[in-house]
């Protein structure tokens, strides 16, 4: 069987618009249910903790891998976690919401992969451990 990478990034479109997706939600679903007519594993990305992400997006984005499931069996998620890139209108943003600037190649060295969820800087300490908790409890993400 053939599979078929989309990088679905988000569930909420206040964020889809922040990244310049061009896409709304709504267009992975239809996209997952025409897949389902043919022989095609969809493995759909999303990225969590983008400069703006919070608890409530959170939730509508694993609400939207959950249903993507449903719909189409084939279907496979994969969670990646915000890195700013210097250069990137994002990380000026990330900056900004209180994000640490990384400065030379040492530090650049020490962040955590993508597969990692790390502290989001703009979240409280509380929201941070509730995101944590409520991501790690979704289930609905394959490791990479």
């Amino acid at each position: 069987m053939d599979s078929l990478a989309i990088g679905a990034e988000s569930a909420d479109a206040e964020l889809l618009k922040k990244i310049n997706k061009g896409t709304e939600p709504a267009d992975i679903e239809r996209t997952i249910n025409i897949l389902d007519d043919y022989e095609i594993f969809p493995k759909i990305t999303y990225i969590f903790g983008l400069p703006g992400d919070n608890i409530g997006k959170m939730r509508k984005t694993i609400k939207q891998a959950k249903y993507l499931k449903e719909i189409n069996n084939k279907v496979i998620c994969f969670a990646c976690f915000f890195q700013p890139y210097p250069g990137t209108e994002l990380y000026q943003e990330a900056i900004k919401c209180g994000y640490h600037k990384l400065s030379g190649l040492e530090q650049w060295a020490t962040m955590n992969p993508q597969s990692q969820l790390g502290k989001i800087p703009w979240l409280s300490i509380d929201e941070m451990d509730q995101y944590k908790e409520e991501f790690n409890a979704s289930d609905c993400f394959s490791a990479y």
